[in-house]
């Protein structure tokens, strides 16, 4: 009897487990019914279904309830109604619903004509209102009166710049409109998809200014002063609600429904702001938004409280704030792992964005990790075969690159484009950046004709389907340029980087890092046209807006650094261009990621100032230093090495350290002679130095040993510049018959 009682209660206490039910209440109605009748139409026989739940029907007021078996409170899911003849217009937030949530699911259908209309419609009610705004203000403009003065006033405003006359002002109001006008399409799908029924006035109103292309408007009717104060008027709505039981009920759906329509207008405002590439203002809005999902007593879900994550964490990046953009994502990356239902699509989607701060901010073995990361997430989750891997592989590509590692990113980036030109439009965007990244890779591995046919062909598809000023399109002009400069084709670079800079000042604020990254490739440009003045004017550029922005390790401003020390060094400014390098140095030594060679490359150049300025200790202190890293980083027999073995030869002769002077230039002379051919100029330059150095420590025998090697080299045909290395020859020979009369 004792066995049975208890195995009786284990069923009873597991049959009662598994009877814990939850439940989801929502209503389904026509998609701005009431916005467009003055009354809500809503939709009964609607099909309602979500995993783990019981099937249910819309009753005659549109209203169901789904009940939950073995999901938990708090369990996010998905709602997927069917209604024949109509299509859901809110898919997105249907898929994010949270079991037990206080607030209604609310369902908008309309019929796939309808939306397509308003769509149609919306975009040309904007597009005419983009237009008309910009003919009226031309108008203004144009008119050299007292109101011209006060249009040039509201625009300095609303670009946030300063504006020296008519003429600049029209310019740059074409630019932006044209900019706007490529968004659209885009922006009349979300509107039409905009739900207005449960709407606030303040939003309704807006939003009607928006829609028109009015965004200033649309911020000024959602101010700060009237949108705080409703957020005041909820709290004490709920607070009301906890005093009064008899209506608590009432007033907290009233209290949800008002916190609601203040999130859409928090929300619109920020999307109107990046309209106007106003990123810091739109970033101020999301903060709002997301102070209002962090205070727990809304009880809002936190699967919405990632999408807002990741949203200030783009307008972070785009607004150059790297570091506060990270951590955006790494809450966004925290907050998703939380929840109880895995997404695997969704933090793979928070990793491929998580690498890009990543990568400015120079980390670059991370941004690699996390890239792989979101391309491993997405295989496993969709396949080998999906679209979304595309600008995954894209992605990880980039970050193998900036490590150095060709080949693999040579790989990702061939993956991206299989994919690109299988699933997506010959005029798609993403192959444009495909082909981009593909022709990036081959300039790093110098295969530079191959780079420049793939970087052609992402350059067409951008100017076809992009804005003249679009960001994008820059980059694909700034990539083709650097191709074109190694390539040794500099005007044919500095015209295309010309055209950058135009669009990147046009349409990014005067501190961006990317402005700066622009302005530093334009001076190495002109560096190697041997400009000097030109590139010194471009690198200060490049530095003022790197020193305030970017962190004191930032590889970006290690290299500026570099090449002002480079500039002056040419300009025979040793002490300015000491000062810069010592910079660079300080600067590589802190960078992490950072390939040591470079660090042992901004070794060897200091050295070699300090050479000029007849500093021998100083220079064979980084030189030593240098030697290390490229004694434990290089292949034994590789050139470089031998080439910090003749660098410190030369220093040891300045100091009139003869001997150890020979015993380097040895060093370097039997690396050479096994990896660099006969005739080669290295090779022949240690037998000239042995010659001479020999001869200088006495040593006559020696001397004429080197000089008989250089001497049988240069009987062989092939040998560059013939001329110069018999002349040399002629000297040492003098030299020796003059020693041998002593």
């Amino acid at each position: 009897m004792f066995r049975p009682v208890l195995l009786l209660v284990f069923v009873l206490l597991a049959v009662s487990g598994m009877a814990q039910q939850s439940s989801l209440q929502g209503r389904v109605s026509i998609h701005n019914s009431k916005y467009k009748t003055g009354q809500i139409q809503y939709v009964p026989d609607t099909y309602i279904t979500a995993f783990q739940a019981k099937p249910a029907n819309s009753d005659s007021q549109g209203k169901f309830q789904l009940t939950f078996v073995r999901l938990p409170p708090g369990t996010s899911v998905s709602v997927a109604p069917e209604k024949q003849g109509l299509v859901v217009v809110n898919s997105y937030e249907l898929e994010r619903i949270v079991v037990n949530q206080k607030d209604p699911v609310r369902v908008f259908l309309t019929s796939r004509e309808q939306l397509a209309k308003a769509q149609t419609e919306l975009y040309n009610i904007s597009r005419e209102a983009l237009f008309a705004k910009k003919d009226a203000m031309i108008a203004r403009l144009r008119k050299n009166d007292e109101d011209t003065q006060k249009a040039l006033a509201e625009l300095e405003e609303f670009f946030g710049h300063p504006i020296e006359d008519r003429f600049e002002a029209e310019t740059e109001l074409i630019t932006r409109i044209k900019e706007l006008e490529s968004q659209l399409p885009q922006y009349a799908q979300d509107l039409a998809k905009q739900n207005l029924d449960f709407a606030s006035e303040q939003y309704i109103e807006a939003y009607e200014f928006f829609k028109l292309g009015e965004v200033q408007k649309a911020i000024d009717v959602l101010n700060e002063e009237s949108l705080e104060a409703s957020y005041e008027q909820i709290k004490n709505t709920r607070k009301e609600a906890a005093r009064m039981d008899s209506i608590r009920r009432d007033l907290e759906e009233k209290s949800r429904l008002q916190l609601r329509q203040l999130i859409d207008s928090y929300t619109l405002k920020a999307k109107a702001y990046s309209v106007g590439f106003r990123f810091a203002n739109a970033i101020e809005q999301y903060k709002k938004v997301i102070d209002i999902y962090e205070e727990p007593d809304n009880q809002l879900p936190a699967t919405e409280l990632v999408e807002l994550y990741i949203e200030i964490a783009r307008s972070l990046y785009e607004e150059g704030k790297y570091e506060e953009s990270l951590d955006y994502f790494k809450k966004a990356e925290s907050l998703q792992k939380a929840q109880e239902e895995d997404n695997p699509v969704k933090l793979a989607d928070i990793y491929a964005h998580m690498g890009m701060p990543l990568m400015e901010l120079g980390r670059f073995k991370k941004a690699r990790s996390t890239e792989q990361l979101a391309v491993d997430l997405l295989v496993e989750a969709e396949g080998d075969n999906h679209r979304s891997l595309i600008t995954a592989y894209g992605a990880l590509g980039v970050a193998c690159a900036l490590l150095e590692d060709y080949e693999p990113a040579l790989s990702y980036h061939q993956q991206a484009l299989m994919l690109a030109q299988e699933k997506l439009d010959s005029l798609d965007h993403d192959l444009s950046i495909a082909y981009d990244n593909i022709g990036n890779t081959y300039t790093d591995l110098g295969e530079y004709e191959k780079a420049r046919d793939y970087q052609l062909k992402s350059v067409a598809i951008a100017e076809a389907i992009l804005d003249p000023l679009h960001p994008e399109l820059a980059i694909a002009y700034h990539n083709l340029a650097l191709t074109y400069a190694d390539m040794g084709a500099l005007e044919k670079a500095l015209e295309y980087q010309l055209k950058a800079m135009e669009m990147d000042e046009a349409v990014l604020h005067d501190k961006h890092p990317a402005l700066a990254r622009t302005y530093s490739n334009i001076a190495g440009t002109y560096i190697d046209m041997e400009n000097l003045e030109k590139a010194m004017e471009f690198q200060q550029k490049a530095l003022s807006i790197e020193e305030e922005v970017l962190d004191p390790s930032h590889p970006d401003l290690a290299l500026s650094y570099f090449n002002l020390g480079g500039i002056y060094h040419e300009l025979e400014d040793y002490d300015k261009s000491v000062n810069y390098q010592l910079k660079a140095i300080k600067a590589a030594e802190q960078a992490k990621d950072i390939d040591p060679q470079d660090l042992a490359i901004c070794y060897h150049n200091l050295a070699l100032t300090y050479i000029e300025t007849g500093q021998y200790q100083e220079a064979l202190s980084y030189q030593l230093r240098a030697l290390k890293i490229d004694d434990a980083t290089l292949d034994k027999n590789s050139p470089d090495l031998a080439r910090s073995y003749n660098n410190i030869s030369g220093t040891y002769e300045g100091m009139g350290e003869i001997k150890k002077a020979i015993q380097f230039q040895k060093k370097a002379l039997d690396i050479q002679a096994k990896s660099l051919e006969e005739i080669d100029p290295e090779l022949l330059n240690s037998y000239l130095r042995l010659a001479h150095l020999h001869l200088e420590d006495g040593n006559l025998k020696r001397s004429r040993s080197f000089r008989d090697k250089l001497a049988s080299a240069l009987d062989q045909e092939g040998l560059e510049d013939p001329d110069s290395w018999k002349t040399e020859l002629q000297e040492l020979d003098s030299k020796l018959e003059e020693f041998g009369k002593r």
